[in-house]
């Protein structure tokens, strides 16, 4: 399991630190607008690519009392529910409605103790049934992983 990761790498909203623009770009074929979507549980950003659809969305999770564990305490009743790990960090991969995972898929990285990284794809209408949302998403958390390590060198 790898170290916890230090809060501060996370003092930025996740609009402005979880992706670089080329990141976007390499996802979603574009860069595509930012939208923050913050509520009681963190503060979330998601872009979108109008054409098709295609959802990235990335929460930085602070507002948990229990960090992951809370994460597999409110999603434990949905379809899709694989404990995992993410680069070393305990992850959660779900999805609320689909017992296989065709077109969204979320998952909850725990990142320390009270505080974990959400990371959701959606499948754009372009590619429904030719790409597996929860590949994609292991690979939007490993990126946001790694741009965070490097943030807190």
């Amino acid at each position: 399991m790898s170290s916890p990761l230090p809060v501060a790498v996370i003092s930025k909203h996740p609009c402005d630190s979880a992706l670089t623009d080329a990141q976007v770009k390499d996802l979603l074929g574009e860069i595509s607008p930012r939208f923050h979507t913050d509520n009681q549980a963190g503060l979330l950003c998601q872009w979108q690519k109008q054409s098709t659809g295609a959802t990235v969305a990335i929460g930085w999770l602070t507002g948990l009392k229990d960090g992951l564990n809370q994460v597999y305490a409110n999603q434990k009743d949905d379809a899709y529910f694989q404990p995992s790990e993410i680069e070393g960090f305990p992850a959660l991969v779900y999805d609320i409605t689909d017992r296989k995972p065709d077109t969204n898929c979320a998952i909850s990285i725990g990142i320390a103790d009270k505080v974990a990284i959400d990371v959701g794809f959606t499948v754009g209408t372009n590619r429904s049934g030719k790409q597996n949302p929860c590949d994609a998403a292991k690979v939007i958390a490993g990126m946001v992983l790694d741009n965070l390590k490097a943030a807190a060198r």
